[in-house]
């Protein structure tokens, strides 16, 4: 395939003229360990693994840190973890990939990642406790001036699915009302903006009607399964 690719006969002539071309990345999964490879980090073979991305022709991928592994406690980020980060960044220039970094890692392929200072004897519902809130904007904010100054990130997502914690249908489900999730998603959003111009979107799963406000998001991204009518213009499709 050509990139950018060109635009499919089925669309016919009705698609307006892209203004900027049409750039192909992908969800960056370890090819060794998946994503529990951040606890033995080996950059080598992160570079290996971009090495093969970017000679399919891509030029951009999303990375997942996992945020257990970040902000083990709520008073401690860890700094080894959050320079790793940096590491995956670097790594990805080197074969000109730009990177999209995500920043509350708690869900990932239906497995939950939530730190343990949350669950169990110590849940705290992370969309409304003013001390998880507060503690997860430190890591977003870590993590932000970690990556935002380099001149290959293309922006932070803060979470994948971050709604899918407050779905009636997910086991330990974390109460919050369409009010509370957009002022945890405001308050979390700001940070990152102060160490870099980059812009911060969030991911979610679009199938909660409500408990989601994309207005507040200057990209607001979204799964390519959302309903296509839910899109407006300038989503990205993920």
């Amino acid at each position: 395939m050509s990139f950018p690719a060109p635009v499919p006969s089925w669309l016919g002539n009705t698609t307006p003229p892209r203004r900027n071309p049409l750039r192909w990345g992908v969800n960056y999964t370890p090819s060794a360990g998946w994503f529990h490879s951040w606890q033995d980090f080996d950059v080598d073979a992160v570079r290996a693994d971009f090495e093969s991305i970017a000679a399919l022709g891509l030029d951009h991928v999303r990375i997942f840190p996992l945020w257990p592994l970040l902000q083990p406690n709520r008073a401690l980020i860890r700094a080894a973890g959050i320079a790793d980060v940096g590491r995956v960044v670097d790594a990805a220039a080197e074969f000109g990939l730009d990177v999209s970094v995500d920043g509350l890692q708690g869900h990932l392929s239906s497995y939950d990642f939530l730190p343990a200072w949350v669950t169990s004897w110590h849940r705290r519902n992370i969309y409304t406790d003013p001390l998880v809130v507060e503690a997860e904007a430190q890591l977003i904010t870590a993590l932000a001036k970690e990556v935002t100054t380099r001149p290959n990130v293309l922006g932070m997502t803060l979470g994948n699915e971050t709604n899918q914690f407050a779905v009636e249908r997910h086991p330990d489900q974390q109460l919050t009302t369409p009010a509370e999730m957009g002022e945890w998603f405001n308050t979390l959003w700001l940070p990152p903006a102060k160490p870099g111009p980059r812009a911060c979107t969030s991911t979610a799963l679009m199938t909660t009607p409500g408990l989601w406000t994309a207005a507040l998001s200057r990209r607001p991204t979204l799964h390519a399964w959302a309903t296509p009518q839910r899109c407006t213009r300038g989503c990205l499709l993920l």
